[in-house]
């Protein structure tokens, strides 16, 4: 059983008090949160015309058509369905995705209104996203909030990629093009010069063979930016409490804030090379995941990063009982 923190039983109320504001679905109990108004931007498109960017890793988002149809037909060209990662709804015409290392390319979606013959050609670009946040200088080292989470990336299905990423950004109150999902390609190792923090998630014992990553940067150079300052302090308690992992639906084994560097200057770890295989679960996927229903709508999200005010550093001596300095304890598995 979760035990929920007081900022998520206040979002929990609130929504009930506001249902217009929220989405639920009885069906797979999944919920999410309603974006801060002054966060909410309009799609920017990355190329002219019917050229978009999809980042591997990140929610892309294209939204419906403005025209007054039945509904839509859309398959990627020469092919008779889309490619695995991107969700579509049929009757609003909206894309949603989070596309895994390995969906590289070109997509060429045909998209045409039911009933008209008139169709409409869309490129995505899927590739690598940026490898820092601009707002960091260009000799400053990133900040981030690195979430472990007990789950193999590719168990993770298509869907619940873009709900974790989108229920997540709402409930941190940050733009969810923020957020890159990866697997974990490294060993983890709390004892490493870039981790500042470190503390347990609601799991104690690993259960995957891969660990997939769910990455946020929070300041520059060890810093936090003022608007990230509060979430990271109050990371230590929900994660270990339940809270991150009912968000997300997804387990936290624990969670690390670390410097990363722009460039891979350090001396290259011991690489985890297994992420597609192992606890792969072949019966509950399926590639089938190019529509979504109505009552599962992911709602209108902006995409830009979070803005940076004036950063503040980190103490000293955190308030958090789990350094890089500590030694590993039954609550807190130092994993080889």
């Amino acid at each position: 059983m979760y035990f929920l923190s007081f900022p998520l039983l206040f979002f929990v109320g609130f929504c009930t008090l506001n249902p217009t504001n929220a989405v639920f679905n009885s069906n797979e109990d999944e919920f999410s949160f309603d974006l801060p108004d002054d966060v909410g931007l309009e799609l920017k498109e990355a190329y002219h015309g019917n050229e978009y960017v999809a980042s591997i890793g990140k929610v892309f988002h294209l939204p419906p058509p403005l025209q007054e149809t039945k509904g839509f037909v859309a398959k990627e060209a020469q092919k008779s369905h889309l490619p695995h990662w991107l969700l579509f709804n049929k009757k609003s015409g909206a894309f949603w995705g989070v596309p895994l290392p390995g969906d590289e390319g070109v997509v060429n979606v045909v998209l045409s209104p039911v009933g008209m013959e008139q169709t409409q050609t869309i490129t995505i670009h899927v590739t690598e996203p940026a490898a820092n946040s601009e707002k960091c200088q260009s000799n400053e080292d990133e900040t981030v909030i690195v979430l472990l989470i007990d789950k193999n990336i590719r168990a993770i299905k298509p869907k619940q990629r873009v709900m974790a990423i989108s229920n997540l950004a709402k409930f941190f109150r940050l733009p969810y093009s923020a957020f890159t999902l990866k697997p974990q390609l490294q060993q983890d190792d709390i004892s490493d010069s870039s981790v500042i923090l470190a503390g347990p998630g609601n799991v104690q014992t690993r259960s995957s063979k891969t660990v997939s990553l769910l990455k946020v940067p929070v300041g520059c150079e060890g810093r936090l930016w003022e608007t990230t300052a509060s979430m990271v302090h109050a990371l230590k308690q929900e994660a270990r409490d339940g809270t991150i992992a009912e968000v997300l639906r997804l387990p936290i084994l624990g969670w690390r804030v670390k410097t990363e560097a722009k460039a891979m200057t350090r001396k290259k770890r011991q690489m985890v090379d297994d992420y597609g295989s192992g606890d792969y679960d072949e019966e509950n996927y399926d590639d089938n995941y190019e529509e979504y229903d109505d009552s599962e709508d992911l709602g209108d999200l902006e995409t830009d990063p979070p803005i940076p005010k004036t950063p503040v550093t980190i103490p000293a001596k955190p308030l958090t009982t789990t350094t890089t300095t500590l030694a590993p304890s039954s609550s807190h598995p130092h994993r080889h």
